[in-house]
């Protein structure tokens, strides 16, 4: 599939960190609410200090934030080649000491024309299935978004700037 057609589609997975190893966030608000709550500093630090908590954690965050949408990678057909299927087979079979232990033969001059057909049909059936039903680990990034952290917060977790939003300006 083209990335222009990848690009259209919606993203299953989101994250903030673009060079993520794994990606486990299937909501945009749920990959930024991750990454920003790294940036609240630890309570022992602040003990009943939590108005300074706030605002030691407003000030660590970053202007902009940019938050990428990705999709399931899409298994292109040259992968996965029916006559390479095929032969691989028929290689497997002749090393198993079921071939010609001269070499003087190929496999092809021990299946008939109409079991060759046979099997070809099957090995374009396979993978044709195998194509369709295949879904990778690999993704790609088919969008980005930018965010206000702050103006994210106050939409989304108003509840993290409690009691500090007057002291920091921040109403």
């Amino acid at each position: 599939m083209s990335q222009e057609l990848l690009s259209e589609k919606e993203p299953l997975f989101w994250t903030c960190d673009d060079n993520a190893e794994t990606l486990s966030d299937t909501e945009m608000d749920e990959a930024i609410e991750s990454y920003l709550d790294r940036f609240w500093p630890s309570a022992w630090e602040f003990k009943d200090r939590e108005n300074e908590r706030v605002l030691a954690f407003v000030a660590a965050l970053p202007a902009k934030l940019e938050v990428y949408g990705f999709v399931r990678s899409v298994v292109p057909a040259h992968m996965l080649d029916p006559d390479d299927v095929i032969d691989e087979a028929m290689q497997k079979l002749d090393e198993d000491e079921l071939g010609d232990a001269f070499g003087d033969t190929s496999w092809e001059d021990r299946i008939s024309p109409e079991g060759l057909e046979s099997v070809k049909a099957a090995a374009y059936a396979f993978t044709a299935a195998v194509l369709k039903n295949y879904v990778p680990w690999s993704c790609d990034k088919v969008k980005t978004v930018e965010v206000d952290p702050l103006v994210w917060i106050k939409e989304n977790r108003p509840e993290w700037l409690d009691g500090a939003s007057h002291k920091a300006g921040i109403a």
